[in-house]
């Protein structure tokens, strides 16, 4: 399964997109299609341009949100992203990053599971343990996420949790639409992600999440980072 499709959707994120990039790249996965929602971040572009990364330019023919797979695919009937989501393919945001203990054959097990319990899709568990506690935003993300970590499955071969799982990175089921699911699984450890934009200090972040996040459409954005706009009144 190292050829599974993977991807990416992205808006003028840079720093995780690249490490995103790399840990699948270390794992040998290299299928990635990166949906880029009118991104104008000088550097982004040009990290596209030197990667030679596979990127579609979603120009508005679709809404720039979280659901732009399901609407190239379904809405705007796009013949390529149709036969991608009629396969075992992978979605996610650019800022979920696989931990180093994730193993390279991760896709394989999720896919098995996945086939095992039957649903929609089966996600990496997103790391909440090793957030920073002098951040102001560490206690909310934390008091959300650990819902996520409380409805375990009994299973001999994984740790599983019962649980909703919106666009961060998971196996989608052959011919399973591209959006938020609650007929879901995520996986526990070793099987986990870091959401980068948690370690963030909010007074000091990094060149490509301040110009994310400052020209991030309140209506489209992610929860946390239209917390954290509001935050800075931006």
């Amino acid at each position: 399964m190292k050829n599974i499709p993977i991807v990416i959707l992205n808006r003028d994120r840079l720093i995780p997109l690249k490490k995103l990039v790399d840990s699948l790249h270390k794992r040998g996965y290299y299928n990635l299609i990166v949906i880029d929602n009118l991104s104008t971040y000088q550097p982004l572009l040009d990290y596209y341009a030197e990667s030679k990364l596979n990127v579609y330019v979603n120009n508005g023919v679709v809404i720039n949100d979280n659901s732009t797979l399901y609407r190239l695919a379904v809405e705007a009937n796009d013949q390529y992203f149709k036969d991608i989501v009629s396969q075992w393919y992978v979605y996610t945001d650019s800022d979920v990053v696989l931990t180093e203990n994730v193993p390279d054959n991760f896709i394989e097990d999720m896919i098995n599971v996945c086939k095992k319990y039957f649903v929609h899709k089966v996600g990496l568990g997103l790391e909440i343990n090793d957030l920073p506690q002098e951040l102001e935003m560490t206690k909310d993300v934390y008091n959300v996420e650990k819902q996520y970590w409380t409805n375990k499955l009994e299973d001999q071969n994984y740790e599983l949790y019962s649980a909703p799982i919106d666009t961060t990175f998971a196996v989608y089921y052959p011919g399973s639409q591209p959006l938020w699911s609650n007929n879901s699984i995520r996986m526990g450890y070793p099987y986990v992600a870091t959401h980068e934009p948690w370690y963030y200090d909010n007074d000091n972040l990094p060149e490509d999440e301040l110009y994310y996040v400052t020209h991030l459409n309140r209506r489209s954005g992610a929860v946390w980072s239209v917390k954290v706009k509001d935050k800075l009144d931006i």
